[in-house]
């Protein structure tokens, strides 16, 4: 089914506009191989029929970087591959408001450095394509989404040479993992510099409930609940994403909290 718009980008709030839907910017840690690069991913950018004049994104990640993911499903030895149409682009030295996400579309949020140490540029995008794979194998799970069409799923690469059966049970068995990225519909990534499992939350609800649940682990073992104790908790608990105080207090200004006594009064 055709999504529900978002609203429509600023010029002044976005990258400088390409004329055609192959310009963008490609990021991938040098520890991981790309399925699409060079005139394969200007290929298949056309292929899904990305809107002319935006620029997009292709990002290239570990899987549990983008969310925080349980170790025992083993989700570091896959891999997310992800094209996206930017929405929105602001240098600030705080997080903007979260973007709203449709039910059917899902938001990558970037965090990058900046020449300035001051700022931190501040992107948001929409993932038009999607694909996990086990490591470097050739076969993946996809889901693909358009504004008129709406999202599709599927079972890709199993068709080329030297693929096995292993290979398609492991992409298979990356299916829930695509899914959990779907329905999460909120995906983070701070390329070079983010600890692995950080990713991001769905909303300031989900913020404050995980920070709540940390606060009150702490308070039960007799410590008063300061940032460093908070995240340190985050960093040992499945399920939790893993951060630092200075990741713990980008959360907090994302979120609208001006300092940590006004998010520990927001938990109770």
């Amino acid at each position: 089914m055709p999504h529900t718009p978002l609203p429509e980008p600023s010029p002044d709030n976005i990258l400088r506009a390409s004329p055609e839907p192959g310009a963008g910017i490609s990021l991938a840690p040098a520890t991981l191989t790309p399925l699409w690069t060079g005139d394969r991913l200007t290929s298949l950018c056309r292929e899904l029929g990305l809107p002319r004049g935006q620029p997009w994104l292709h990002a290239c990640s570990p899987s549990n970087e983008l969310v925080a993911q349980d170790p025992s499903r083993k989700w570091h030895l896959y891999t997310t591959e992800v094209i996206a149409v930017v929405q929105r682009r602001i240098i600030s030295p705080t997080p903007p408001p979260s973007l709203e996400a449709p039910p059917d579309v899902v938001l990558l949020h970037l965090e990058m450095d900046t020449p300035d140490p001051s700022v931190t540029e501040y992107l948001d995008a929409v993932v038009w394509l999607m694909a996990v794979r086990y490591r470097t194998s050739p076969v993946y799970v996809e889901r693909r989404w358009h504004p008129e069409y709406g999202e599709s799923f599927s079972l890709r690469g199993f068709t080329g040479p030297g693929v096995s059966l292993g290979d398609i049970e492991r992409a298979w068995r990356g299916w829930p993992l695509l899914r959990f990225l779907t329905e999460y519909r909120h995906l983070g990534l701070r390329p070079g510099g983010r600890p692995a499992g950080t990713g991001t939350f769905e909303s300031r609800e989900a913020f404050i409930r995980m920070v709540r649940e940390a606060v009150q682990s702490v308070r039960a073992s007799r410590r008063y609940p300061s940032q460093e104790w908070v995240a340190a908790y985050f960093r040992g608990r499945p399920g939790y994403p893993a951060c630092d105080v200075r990741q713990l207090r980008r959360w907090c200004r994302r979120f609208g909290f001006a300092s940590w006594q006004e998010v520990l009064a927001a938990v109770g």
